[in-house]
């Protein structure tokens, strides 16, 4: 089934609950005021297009997402961090421990990048659609002069969206299954791994920590479009 049919199934309204007692939940609820909150201060609305692709993950099961808190390293699985060029002892670089992380995927992956042109990643992505995993990726619109590469993955069943609401879509961000998170400065790129002084880091099987990330690409994605307006 495609992530395009399964995500219509999802409810309209996705409810992104950051706690209002914090302070970051509460600048959260303020900066986001005009998407029409309900009366609950604590909660964030945000209307989902009847034409947006969805995940195999239903909004309501991701679970409320503070923005900082305690580490619960009882209930998460290892971290990892890498850098570009290749430091020390590692040998993979950002390139090599993404392309590492995303195999992992079993069910879904979801990714936010702003400059997109690194093949072994753009490769992997389309093995996963193959395998039959469901991929969405949001791109900054200036990735949509990749179209070679954009079509490429649509072609092996990944989604691809633009989010053009923004000046940029700056964030870097891969979620694996709903508990696993890569983020950093590192961009998707040939440059990053190759030319840029880049980092990330990797943690895995943490559920609490990725369920932010997880809802703000529910968010992005939910305003983003399959073309690029002409501009």
């Amino acid at each position: 089934m495609s992530i395009e049919s399964i995500l219509r199934t999802i409810r309209q309204n996705i409810v992104f609950a950051w706690p209002a007692s914090t302070i970051a939940g509460g600048i959260f609820a303020a900066a986001l005021s005009c998407e029409q909150p309900k009366k609950d201060p604590s909660k964030v609305v945000f209307d989902m297009p009847e034409a947006a692709a969805s995940l195999p993950v239903n909004a309501a099961s991701v679970p409320s997402a503070a923005t900082s808190g305690s580490l619960p390293y009882e209930r998460c699985g290892d971290w990892e961090i890498h850098f570009s060029p290749k430091w020390g002892n590692d040998e993979l670089g950002c390139e090599g421990a993404v392309v590492k992380f995303l195999s992992e995927t079993q069910k879904y992956v979801v990714m936010q990048a702003y400059g997109f042109t690194s093949d072994p990643i753009t490769n992997v992505l389309c093995a996963l659609g193959d395998r039959g995993v469901s991929v969405s990726v949001v791109l900054d619109k200036s990735d949509k002069k990749e179209e070679d590469r954009v079509t490429k993955l649509r072609n092996h069943r990944v989604s691809v969206w633009f989010d053009e609401k923004h000046a940029i879509a700056h964030n870097k961000v891969i979620v694996v299954d709903g508990v696993s998170v890569e983020e950093g400065s590192f961009n998707y790129t040939r440059a990053g791994q190759d030319r840029n002084a880049e980092n990330c880091l990797f943690i895995r099987q943490c559920q609490p920590i990725a369920a932010p990330y997880l809802q703000n690409y529910m968010m992005h994605q939910a305003h983003s479009l399959t073309e690029p307006k002409e501009r």
